[in-house]
């Protein structure tokens, strides 16, 4: 299982939601895969045929991938310190990944139907800065303090068949989407209490611990130097997409046109999943105790690695396995924007996004600018504050050559200058087939 956690931490470098985070994405409704935002948006093509497309977002508060990892010579290597140095008291790291099979939109005077296949993976991982300061600089720092390193762990990927419908109503549009889930594989820590505290006089170590991990098709735990992490972002066969986990979620929309003035409103995610398959859950609750060590040289001696120190913590807990089922409910996220047109091409709005996602509320809130060029090429620039990063400079284009639409977007284009950096940015890309223009009335 070589270095498994800090892939984890790292998994945009590797192969890399929740709804998709993206602002600047929900003012651009002439784009169809706006409609995921916001299921009253109606394409402006009669027939749009949605080819595989690719989202991702990442999100980090502590160290970035370049404050870890730096050359040396001809290798990457790990460099302690400067980990050390960018932790926050609470870090974070998260990664949602979203790569849509197939998707296609009918619409009919009024009316649009819309149909699709999406996977969908996210990965989250919460830990005190005293973990990593334990793992590499040993428990003689903390003597006779009890010392929080409590950590978070979640993984989740599952598959999407979303129906969905619109109306237009003179200038009001409603719409609704059903949306069956299949789950694939989960693992989550439902609680991660766990403290260290280590004895004066005689460096004696007491553990206290209060875990509970829920897991299906994700986690094997056997014993000492004995754990299995079974999860393969990306790797979707036919037969996960029909197991036993199943779920129910609905997605709500609306957009109110008054002159120039628009207003739009959603709820995306509102459902949950049943997971009855592979259940593998581990339980450790009480306190435990070893004599005389230094933790760093328990946890991995010279050559220490994150995921060496984790799995043997977890070692030195007494685990319990049982097969209990459980139900995951999604996270939902909310819209609302406000966008004034300026002329028949140019339009200003702002809009605002909230989730909460495993107790971490995201807030954003953000203005933009949309504008034509031609019949071809459509722009969007959006400036977003997210929580507490101001640094986010989003832009959005689509070009339609035929019956061709190309598209690329993200909230923060600024990390092209710097991507190993990078500590919040997303990327949606893709085509579509639009067919058969709607006429203006």
């Amino acid at each position: 299982m070589k270095n498994k956690i800090l892939i984890l931490f790292f998994l945009a470098s590797a192969s890399i939601a929740s709804a998709q985070n993206m602002q600047v994405l929900f003012g651009m409704d002439k784009l169809y895969q706006s409609s995921y935002l916001n299921p009253a948006y109606i394409p402006h093509n009669r027939v749009v045929v949605s080819m595989p497309s690719f989202y991702n977002n990442l999100s980090i508060n502590g160290p970035a991938y370049a404050d870890i990892f730096q050359k040396d010579g001809g290798s990457t290597v790990l460099n302690a310190s400067s980990l050390l140095a960018n932790l926050e008291p609470t870090n974070y790291f998260r990664e949602d990944m979203e790569i849509q099979t197939l998707g296609l939109c009918l619409s009919v005077g009024p009316l649009g139907v819309q149909v699709y296949h999406k996977t969908r993976f996210n990965a989250f991982i919460e830990y005190p800065e005293t973990l990593p300061s334990l793992i590499w600089e040993g428990n003689a720092q903390y003597l006779g303090e009890t010392v929080d390193i409590g950590t978070s762990l979640f993984l989740h990927s599952r598959s999407e068949f979303g129906l969905g419908a619109s109306l237009t109503l003179g200038g009001l549009n409603i719409g609704a989407r059903v949306k069956y889930l299949n789950g694939i594989g989960h693992l989550h820590s439902l609680r991660h209490a766990l403290s260290i505290y280590t004895d004066p006089t005689d460096y004696e170590i007491t553990m206290n611990a209060d875990y509970h991990i829920q897991s299906s098709n994700s986690l094997t735990l056997n014993g000492l130097n004995d754990l299995s992490l079974n999860f393969n972002l990306g790797d979707v066969n036919l037969n996960e997409l029909f197991s036993r986990n199943n779920g129910i979620a609905f997605d709500l929309g609306v957009q109110w046109r008054m002159g120039k003035l628009e207003v739009s409103a959603a709820a995306n995610d509102i459902g949950s999943i049943a997971f009855d398959t592979g259940i593998r859950n581990y339980s450790s609750s009480g306190t435990f105790s070893y004599d005389g060590l230094d933790i760093s040289d328990v946890l991995g001696g010279q050559n220490v690695t994150l995921e060496s120190a984790v799995d043997t913590l977890g070692q030195l807990l007494d685990f319990e396995e049982d097969a209990s089922t459980f139900e995951y409910t999604l996270p939902a996220s909310y819209y609302i924007m406000g966008k004034y047109k300026l002329t028949e091409n140019w339009d200003l709005g702002v809009s605002y996004f909230h989730e909460r996602f495993l107790d971490n509320p995201v807030n954003a809130l953000s203005v933009s600018a949309g504008a034509g060029i031609g019949s071809i090429f459509r722009v969007r620039g959006a400036y977003t504050i997210r929580n507490k990063n101001y640094t986010n400079l989003g832009v959005g284009v689509s070009a339609k050559l035929a019956f061709l639409e190309l598209y690329a977007l993200t909230d923060n284009v600024l990390v092209i200058s710097d991507p190993l950096g990078a500590r919040d940015f997303n990327i949606l890309v893709g085509a579509n087939f639009a067919i058969s223009k709607k006429k203006k009335k």
